[in-house]
């Protein structure tokens, strides 16, 4: 008997073939995925992604979040009111403290690129056997153009994406980091290493610079946490990879 995920995917008009691309995975995965072999909580993020399900639909009894816990009132380990007070220091622990994984989304983050500590954690990640993920905005597409209005008042962040782009370009040759484009609607620009997360929220009228950050623990906030994991898996598996 096939795993719900089958019929999900044909809803959506997904093949297995696809799925296997999107995911860099072996298409027998795919076939043992659909048989009812349960995929790691990542891949469960981006299959539901890709079906336009909840993990917690497709997967009960193991959900993207982990182990089923009683609901409860959580809060985020760390606030700023602007992106610009958070400590290099901060952005550096976060992903220097990686083991597994780094997830970056965002338009530009061109506060990275002008931070090279931060650009050496990243390879030196990458190269202690971390998977890096970035996806970043296509500096062509008109989400692009209507965030610059919206924030910015102009043209002003087609620019920094395409500063951004140049030295991602770069740091996507060192093996273990992959580099996408998306363009999609962006409301929160997500920075995860394992599982702590921070999230620059997007207010309108207002610079990614200006707006708050929270920080997350998944182990704490395991619902909160799944939500923005499942996000960035959405927009993953749809995102270009960057030509060089």
């Amino acid at each position: 008997m096939e795993h719900p995920l089958a019929d999900a995917l044909r809803s959506v008009g997904v093949s297995k073939v696809e799925v296997a691309h999107r995911l860099s995975v072996d298409p027998k995965t795919v076939e043992r995925w659909i048989a009812g072999r349960t995929p790691y909580p990542r891949h469960q993020r981006a299959l539901a992604g890709l079906a336009r399900r909840d993990a917690s639909d497709l997967w009960p009894n193991a959900t993207a979040a982990g182990p089923h816990r009683r609901r409860r009132a959580t809060a985020p380990s760390a606030a700023y009111p602007h992106r610009s007070e958070v400590p290099t220091d901060a952005w550096l622990r976060l992903f220097r403290n990686a083991r597994a994984e780094i997830d970056v989304l965002a338009y530009g983050c061109l506060f990275v690129v002008d931070e090279p500590e931060i650009q050496l954690a990243l390879v030196d990640r990458a190269k202690a056997g971390v998977t890096v993920r970035v996806a970043l905005g296509d500096q062509s597409g008109d989400r692009i153009r209507a965030r610059g209005v919206e924030e910015w008042g102009g043209r002003g962040i087609e620019t920094r994406v395409r500063t951004a782009l140049a030295t991602f370009r770069i740091l996507g040759r060192q093996q273990g980091i992959e580099v996408r484009t998306h363009n999609t609607t962006l409301y929160n620009s997500i920075y995860r290493a394992d599982n702590e997360i921070m999230i620059n929220m997007h207010v309108f009228g207002t610079p990614a610079a200006d707006a708050p950050v929270l920080r997350l623990n998944a182990d704490l906030s395991p619902e909160t946490a799944s939500v923005y994991q499942t996000s960035f898996e959405r927009v993953w598996v749809n995102a270009r990879r960057l030509t060089w």
